[in-house]
């Protein structure tokens, strides 16, 4: 049975009203991407403020020791593995692979260099390198662990 020809101005849109308030946000925007990302970069930021207690805890007893330099390079091997692992488990749920944690340690340890490095060049006060560098690998350490766990063809 053929349904009655209505005039093209009544026809209501297919699209729910959520479906509509959610088209109507900014589709690029970080915050606003999807429910998977935030749930992903909060996990991330958990494992990160964990990650620094290791870091922090690691150096001020290898300081009693050590010189700060060998102190901090230990702290920095402990917290960068955690961190592998506990985003490789909790965050991401993906297998820890010796590849991957030899490219993540690598990468983070560059980034830490070169934020150094930089911040030496300018002669930047070391509490504002240390406030950078979280910001820094924050952000940066985000992207590149998901691009690293990326399951291919899942993402």
């Amino acid at each position: 049975m053929a349904s009655a020809p209505t005039e093209k101005w009544l026809q209501l849109p297919s699209a729910t009203v959520s479906g509509a308030i959610a088209a109507s946000r900014p589709q690029n925007h970080f915050w606003r991407k999807d429910m998977h990302e935030r749930y992903l970069f909060v996990r991330y930021v958990m494992v990160g403020v964990a990650n620094t207690l290791v870091h922090a805890g690691v150096f001020f007893l290898g300081i009693l020791l050590l010189s700060q330099s060998l102190a901090n390079l230990i702290a920095f091997f402990v917290s960068a593995s955690f961190s592998f692992f506990a985003n490789a488990k909790f965050t991401f749920k993906a297998a820890p692979k010796k590849s991957k944690y030899l490219c993540f340690v690598f990468f983070m340890g560059g980034l830490s260099y070169l934020t150094g490095y930089f911040c030496d060049e300018l002669s930047i006060a070391p509490a504002f390198t240390f406030i950078l560098h979280c910001f820094l690998s924050l952000i940066i350490g985000f992207l590149f662990s998901k691009f690293l766990f990326k399951e291919r063809g899942v993402q």
